[in-house]
């Protein structure tokens, strides 16, 4: 922390003697923190940010040390200067009890707690930005709200966040929903209008929120979902309203009245969470492989449990050959993990573990390995081999055959 005896009222110089960091604490801002006048403490910094990018050609960060902090009201991240660059706002350990708002484009915020706010945790505007390890914990009407409008402390703007990126940020224990995603206005013209727009959002998640895991509606488009984790919630996981939604990945096990998880009534969503998509869809390469010709049908019968990680896929290929996965996390782990079974030519071949093979019209035992071997080294000489040559080692039109079928077999035990 920068010692509060000194005095950098001279930003360039104390930008140099701090690596290009600004401190909320120090000197110049110290005043203007005390008295919880954090908005007008940003719109100082960054006009010195700016000013000191003009002067040395480097923007500035603003670090804000790890203590709690106890704000009269919420913390508006605005200046009327349209930025060009982020400005990035480092603050891991920090605790707010008041709700942070980014109404200025190219804001990146990490690191930062907003616990006990009687609003939201966070809330967004502007896009062309950041969240990274933010929480928004036991706040009064709930986690991140991207709103339709925002009219507070004499400011009034459209919500419009568009192509920023959130990293690992969560919403826990809130009054309310844990993820809103409004763009609800009608009768504007389109430039004016509120939407929430081609955003991605990995490794989030809301956890024990009084309301629902993740809600949208309105203008809220091409969003992409990746590893949400959403459990323990009042309401439903996912109730998606908007166009486009797309969800890879991801723990969904908060139902609503019906026993649904995800429910996107918008248009063109897909989910692709689970284990279908992460490791069912191997198994189907494998059969791929064996039969050696395109699949035609697919069709999964999953169990009825809050998971869905235990299903049963049946596949018909070109060729006229069959195939069924039967893929179970319901089982003991000490039963072996794998087996394959293939009956051609009125002959049988099992694959056991990928440790033994046997066979009924061959010899009794075709060869037994003392250790499991999946392939790994020879995955590694295939794909050297691949680079060498310039040839893909699993053809191009196989893959998209497997992924087409993966997709659409996930989509199936969501929907």
């Amino acid at each position: 922390m920068t010692p509060t005896n000194q005095n950098y009222d001279d930003i360039a110089s104390y930008l140099d003697q701090r690596n290009g960091v600004l401190n909320i604490l120090s000197g110049k801002y110290q005043g203007l923190v005390s008295n919880n006048d954090w908005s007008t403490a940003f719109e100082t910094i960054f006009k010195d940010a700016q000013q000191y990018r003009g002067e040395k050609g480097v923007f500035p960060q603003l670090v804000i040390p790890a203590q709690r902090y106890n704000l009269s009201r919420p913390w508006i991240l605005f200046t009327p200067q349209d930025p060009q660059e982020p400005l990035n706002i480092q603050a891991p350990g920090a605790i707010l009890n008041q709700d942070v708002i980014v109404c200025q484009k190219f804001v990146r915020l990490s690191g930062m707690t907003v616990e006990g706010s009687p609003n939201y945790g966070f809330r967004f505007l502007r896009g062309y930005g950041s969240g990274m390890q933010l929480l928004a914990r036991k706040c009064g009407k709930g986690g991140f709200y991207f709103p339709k409008q925002h009219d507070l402390e004499k400011l009034s703007m459209r919500g419009q966040t568009a192509r920023s990126i959130f990293i690992g940020c969560g919403a826990e224990e809130n009054n309310g929903d844990g993820w809103i995603l409004d763009g609800t206005v009608e009768g504007e013209e389109s430039s004016q209008k509120s939407w929430t727009n081609a955003n991605l959002f990995d490794g989030c998640y809301a956890i024990k929120n009084k309301g629902r895991g993740l809600y949208s509606t309105g203008m809220v488009n091409y969003n992409t979902f990746v590893n949400l984790n959403i459990e323990g919630n009042a309401g439903i996981s996912v109730e998606y309203n908007g166009h486009q939604g797309f969800f890879f990945g991801g723990h969904f096990v908060d139902k609503d009245a019906a026993g649904v998880c995800v429910r996107a009534t918008g248009n063109d969503c897909i989910i692709l969470g689970g284990r279908l998509v992460g490791e069912g869809c191997h198994f189907i390469d494998l059969l791929r492989y064996f039969s050696g010709s395109k699949i035609v049908t697919a069709n999964v019968i999953s169990m009825k449990s809050e998971s869905r990680d235990s299903y049963s896929i049946s596949l018909s290929f070109e060729n006229g050959d069959i195939g069924t996965i039967h893929y179970l996390a319901n089982g003991h782990k000490g039963f072996p993990k794998e087996r394959v079974e293939i009956f051609c030519g009125q002959r049988i071949i099992t694959l056991d573990n990928f440790k033994s093979v046997t066979g009924l019209g061959f010899k009794s035992v075709l060869f037994k390995l003392s250790s499991q071997d999946k392939g790994h080294k020879n995955e590694l000489r295939a794909f050297y081999d691949s680079v060498k040559s310039g040839q893909p080692p699993i053809p191009m039109d196989e893959i998209f055959d497997v992924s087409r079928c993966a997709i659409k077999l996930q989509s199936e035990v969501y929907n």
